[in-house]
């Protein structure tokens, strides 16, 4: 959305694409143009707000992922130890019982 000068004179336009071209729609001067220029500067400050709150909530998310990650590591690593010393040992992703009840290899 623009104010464009023609003539001393200013005049509202709205820019849309359509394919490769790019339009302008008159929608005014005066009043009723302040109004169309006010109502499209709230839109467009919602919507940065709404890209913003996104972009937070991606990063919280992202953030959530990691910690996760490391929790999903730490408990394998301390499930691995732990059968390991009961005297388990893994075959083919099987948690099986030492024969002999002593570590393997």
């Amino acid at each position: 959305m623009a104010w464009e000068k023609r003539r001393s004179r200013r005049y509202y336009y709205h820019k849309r694409r359509e394919g490769d071209r790019v339009t302008s729609v008159y929608l005014g001067r005066g009043d009723l143009a302040h109004f169309y220029a006010q109502a499209a500067q709230r839109d467009q400050r919602r919507r940065a707000q709404t890209r913003r709150h996104a972009r937070e909530v991606c990063a919280a998310v992202d953030q959530l992922d990691q910690t996760l990650d490391a929790l999903q590591t730490i408990t394998a690593t301390l499930v691995q130890a732990t059968m390991i010393a009961e005297g388990f040992h893994l075959h083919h992703g099987q948690w099986r019982k030492n024969k002999r009840g002593r570590p393997h290899g």
